[in-house]
């Protein structure tokens, strides 16, 4: 069975991030999502949410998150698509933060690898520093657009691609 894991990430007043899928995205596309995605090799699934999160929200999120590592709660799991050969279980944890920080989304390229600008790796290394794309690149966008919503103004369970109750039950907890 595949491993995910998502993290809840709350504002000082209690905002939820939300992500909005892009409209290429391969996995319920214009939905809007909070931070995560599929364990890789043999990484613990709390470094899945911290990597995802990097990925997907960039460094100034990543390091306050990962600056209060110990303030990270798991909230749950939950198997999706039983009794199916896409089945897969996805791991939920939550922060409360002190703050909005900047949010930067990252794009998929080729590989279908996500990367930000601030965090490219040599192989991309273009990338860093919001240098121009190579002539004939189109990034594909993970994520279109992101915004921090209140728990009364969350979309509706139809318009989002993760499990609101986890969501609720993140807000219930690090109150």
């Amino acid at each position: 069975m595949a491993k995910y894991a998502s993290l809840v990430v709350l504002s000082h007043d209690s905002k939820v991030l939300l992500l909005l899928r892009g409209r290429t995205a391969p996995w319920k596309p214009l939905m809007w999502d909070i931070p995560g995605g599929a364990q890789e090799g043999d990484e613990e699934i709390l470094e899945t949410a911290l990597r995802e999160l990097r990925e997907e929200a960039g460094p100034a999120v990543y390091n306050l998150v990962a600056s209060r590592r110990g303030s990270v709660q798991c909230i749950g799991s939950a198997n999706y698509d039983e009794n199916t050969p896409d089945c897969f279980n996805v791991t939920y944890f939550c922060i409360k933060l002190d703050c909005e920080p900047e949010v930067k989304l990252g794009i998929v390229v080729d590989e279908g690898k996500t990367l930000c600008r601030n965090t490219a790796t040599s192989k991309t290394e273009w990338l860093a520093n919001d240098k121009p794309f190579p002539d004939g690149f189109e990034p594909v966008l993970e994520h279109e657009e992101y915004k921090w919503c209140t728990i009364r103004d969350l979309p509706p369970q139809d318009q989002v691609a993760v499990d609101l109750s986890f969501v609720l039950k993140a807000a219930e907890t690090v109150v």
